[in-house]
């Protein structure tokens, strides 16, 4: 699903703007594309849990 939703956001950019590089800082700051990021994220540290959950715990006991 996300990557269905950052291929309907770049589409929508690129519809919306046929511009290009000027204005991506801006276009970066929307709330869309922020929350796409942060469940990016959160998404990539879900899936890569179990690889790095053991050494966290050996640190913390």
């Amino acid at each position: 699903m996300l990557i269905i939703s950052w291929l309907v956001v770049i589409r929508q950019r690129q519809k919306a703007c046929g511009c290009g590089a000027p204005h991506v800082g801006l276009w970066l700051r929307t709330p869309r594309v922020l929350m796409l990021m942060m469940a990016t994220v959160l998404t990539l540290i879900a899936v890569s849990w179990g690889a790095f959950e053991p050494a966290l715990m050996r640190a913390m006991l």
